[in-house]
C-alpha cells in the first residue's frame, strides 16, 4: 500500500470541484482505486488527477441510500505519480453544492483488478461473499453507510473496519448519506472467501454501499 487520501464536503457547500490533499506516490507503475459517493447519481461529471492519468469505471455507477445517492469505483492501471499527487471529483453543472466524498487507494507493484463485488442490500456486508483469484493479493473495501443520523452534529459517528483489516481513512461530512470509510487486507492464497462486516457507533439503514475489490500482482 503506497498511499491513500480522501476528501469530502457537506451538503450546501458550494464546491464545484472536490479535491484530495496532495500525497506522494510512486513515480510510475502503481494501480489506483478511486471511489466516489455523491448526493445523487447526477452529481458526478468527471474524475481526474494532476498527473494526467485516465480512470476507467470498474462497473457502471450504482445507487444506494434508497436509490437517492450515487456511488462509483474507478481504476487507473500503471499510473503516473510522484510528489504532490491529488485527485478531483468534478461535479456536474447545477450540482456544485451537492454532498460528496472521494476516496483514493494507491497500490505499488500491482498489475490489475481481480475479483470485485458491490452490495446495497445488507447493512454491513456483501450480498455474495468475494472469492480471491490470485495468491498474495490485496483486497480493498469501500463502505458508505446510509444512516441519516446527523452524526456530524450529534456527535461524530466513527466507523470500524472489519476484524483483521487496516483502516485507511474515514469521514463524516454531514448527514452521513455520503460519508464512508475504506480499509484493506493482504490475502496470501487464491480462492480465499471474504465477507467483511463493517460496524459503526450508530445503527445504519439496510441499504448502505459496499465495494469490495481485489488487486493482484
Amino acid at each position: 500500500m503506497a498511499a491513500h487520501a480522501f476528501a469530502a464536503n457537506s451538503a450546501g457547500t458550494d464546491l464545484p470541484v472536490l479535491s484530495t490533499p496532495p500525497v506522494n506516490t510512486p513515480p510510475q507503475g502503481a494501480l489506483v482505486l478511486v471511489q466516489v459517493l455523491t448526493q445523487s447519481p447526477a452529481t458526478l461529471q468527471s474524475l481526474r488527477d494532476n498527473k494526467g492519468n485516465t480512470f476507467q469505471p470498474i462497473n457502471p455507477g450504482q445507487t444506494y441510500s434508497d436509490q437517492k445517492a450515487g456511488t462509483a469505483l474507478f481504476v487507473s492501471e500503471n499510473a503516473r505519480g510522484g510528489a504532490g499527487q491529488s485527485w478531483s471529483l468534478v461535479k456536474a453543472p447545477g450540482h456544485g453544492a451537492d454532498e460528496a466524498s472521494l476516496y483514493v487507494v494507491v497500490v505499488a507493484g500491482a498489475r490489475q483488478i481481480g475479483a470485485w463485488g458491490f452490495s446495497n442490500t445488507t447493512p454491513y456486508g456483501l450480498r455474495t461473499p468475494l472469492e480471491t483469484t490470485a495468491d498474495d493479493s490485496i483486497v480493498v473495501s469501500f463502505w458508505g453507510p446510509a444512516d441519516y443520523s446527523s452524526s456530524a452534529r450529534d456527535p461524530y459517528n466513527p466507523y470500524f473496519a472489519p476484524a483483521g483489516w487496516t483502516l485507511g481513512g474515514q469521514n463524516d461530512n454531514g448527514y452521513n448519506q455520503c460519508s464512508g470509510a475504506y480499509a484493506w487486507i493482504r490475502v496470501p492464497s487464491a480462492h480465499t472467501v471474504l465477507d467483511p462486516q463493517w460496524s459503526s457507533k450508530k445503527s445504519v439503514k439496510a441499504n448502505g454501499s459496499m465495494w469490495l475489490v481485489e488487486v493482484t500482482r
